[in-house]
């Protein structure tokens, strides 16, 4: 199952705004709508209940990758400083559930060391390529040219390149 954001602009960023100012919506809160989606599937055990389920998201894992060590510290904190637990059954440490997930590499830009990081946290065989059905002026040409350009970019073994742009999804999907 592919997760992807859908915040429209008319959802705004602040109580007293009629509208997100910006593009918000788009440039940041994609992400944190992701990353949020992220939190409540894992802190849910929906892993834990159904072992075989596959969850794609988009945007290179939102922020997951990049404030992983963040959100631990702050969970950790919070239960040692509180005494209050989180609301959940599943194991700690809670990070190593988000590594469950698979994601996808579109960035809308030219992004090697930030896949650098996903590949990092997820691993290898969890990236797909992904063109994320591109928007740009050029009918998705930039954006796909882009997303290739940042996984040839990446400085890690040709053989995890070839998973990412072609071996996860063929197995993933059951395709080859």
């Amino acid at each position: 199952m592919w997760i992807h954001p859908s915040r429209p602009p008319l959802y705004p960023d602040y109580l007293d705004e009629k509208d997100s100012k910006f593009q918000v919506w788009q440039t940041l809160s994609w992400l944190q709508d992701s990353s949020t989606a992220m939190v409540r599937i894992v802190f849910a055990g929906a892993f834990e209940r159904h072992p075989r389920l596959k969850l794609i998201i988009h945007h290179h894992g939102a922020l997951v990758p990049l404030f992983a060590q963040r959100m631990q510290y702050g969970w950790d904190y919070f239960e040692q400083n509180t005494g209050f637990k989180q609301p959940t059954d599943i194991s700690r440490p809670y990070i190593a559930h988000f590594k469950k997930f698979y994601c996808d590499t579109a960035t809308q830009s030219r992004e090697p060391k930030l896949l650098e990081m996903t590949t990092a946290f997820f691993g290898s065989d969890r990236v797909l390529f992904g063109s994320d059905a591109p928007m740009d002026a050029s009918g998705g040409r930039s954006f796909t040219a882009d997303a290739i350009a940042s996984v040839e970019g990446m400085d890690i073994p040709v053989s995890d390149k070839a998973k990412i742009f072609r071996d996860n999804a063929l197995r993933l999907l059951k395709l080859g």
